[in-house]
């Protein structure tokens, strides 16, 4: 009797930690990374931002490559440099990128975060600190959109009717002289 009441309460100590336990787990899996594909054709892509520092006014640019390039912009913002490189990853799910940053600010690193973004959707990076008297860092908006491929068709015109001022080839060295 003594062994099934002390098994029973080393059961009931562990219930609450497993219990604890098993909140975190659907955290953690909330957000997974989706996985990368390699195409031997891949996508163009033009990826538009709204870049802002210190809650100052918000600065927009696009950027524009095949998946797998790397894209690089400096930006000013008041005197100071906010570099900003981008890679546009395909991924398995259909209509989604993975974007890898690497981010600097007066030239020292800043952080390189990744996001994943549904194609015509905007996703939003924050490096810096929120506080009472507003954000202190960088903050950016990023929509993605691939481009369309279209094949180039210019119609030739046949001609039925010499037009004036056409001479004709020649097929052989001194004929028509």
């Amino acid at each position: 009797m003594q062994l099934s009441s002390l098994g029973f309460r080393r059961f009931m100590w562990l219930l609450p930690a497993a219990f604890f336990l098993s909140l975190g787990q659907p955290v953690a899996a909330a957000d997974p990374v989706p996985a990368v594909v390699e195409n031997e054709n891949p996508g163009q892509y033009k990826v538009s931002f709204a870049l802002q520092v210190d809650e100052r006014p918000i600065q927009t640019f696009g950027l524009g490559d095949h998946a797998g390039d790397l894209m690089q912009a400096n930006i000013r913002d008041n005197g100071e440099m906010i570099g900003v490189e981008v890679v546009v990853h395909e991924t398995a799910n259909p209509g989604q990128v993975l974007l890898k940053l690497h981010l600097t600010r007066a030239g020292k690193p800043l952080g390189e975060p990744a996001i994943a973004v549904g194609l015509n959707q905007t996703g939003r990076i924050e490096i810096g600190e929120k506080s009472a008297a507003g954000f202190t860092g960088v903050r950016i908006d990023a929509t993605v959109i691939r481009e369309q491929r279209s094949a180039l068709v210019v119609p030739f015109p046949i001609l039925d009717t010499p037009v004036l001022g056409v001479v004709p080839v020649l097929s052989h060295a001194g004929e028509g002289c």
